[in-house]
């Protein structure tokens, strides 16, 4: 009986601990989208036009030479058809950065519940 109470005192813990992360985690990624709808309203009441901040944008910022150009070497001709592949990753690059992060806020309040109803039914037994 001792070893039973142990385990699910054990599991409290962990459940606990599982939902003040998933919190955290949340809070941060709210953070993080709240800081780029800060920036397209200051870039919209700078310049009068809304501008998304697209994935490319990130990508493009995550380089630490902007100097730097690069060049296919020796290309003769080049192709003026798009590979699916490269359809689909201009899509997801051009996808704004917010929506991501909406999803993925998402996601954490959905576990958070998931938790929160696994650590009641575990505080029944």
């Amino acid at each position: 009986m001792i070893l039973g109470e142990l385990r699910v005192s054990a599991f409290q813990r962990v459940v606990k601990f599982a939902k003040m992360t998933v919190l955290l985690s949340a809070g941060w990624t709210i953070l993080c989208a709240a800081t780029i709808v800060v920036m397209q309203v200051t870039f919209w009441i700078r310049n009068g036009v809304w501008d998304t901040y697209r994935l490319s944008s990130i990508l493009k910022n995550l380089k630490s030479d902007q100097s730097s150009k690069y060049v296919t070497a020796s290309a003769d001709k080049f192709g003026t058809e798009l590979t699916i592949k490269q359809v689909i990753a201009d899509w997801l690059l051009g996808i704004p950065a917010i929506v991501p992060l909406l999803i993925v806020a998402a996601l954490h309040l959905a576990f958070y519940l998931r938790l929160a109803a696994i650590e009641k039914e575990a505080s029944k037994n």
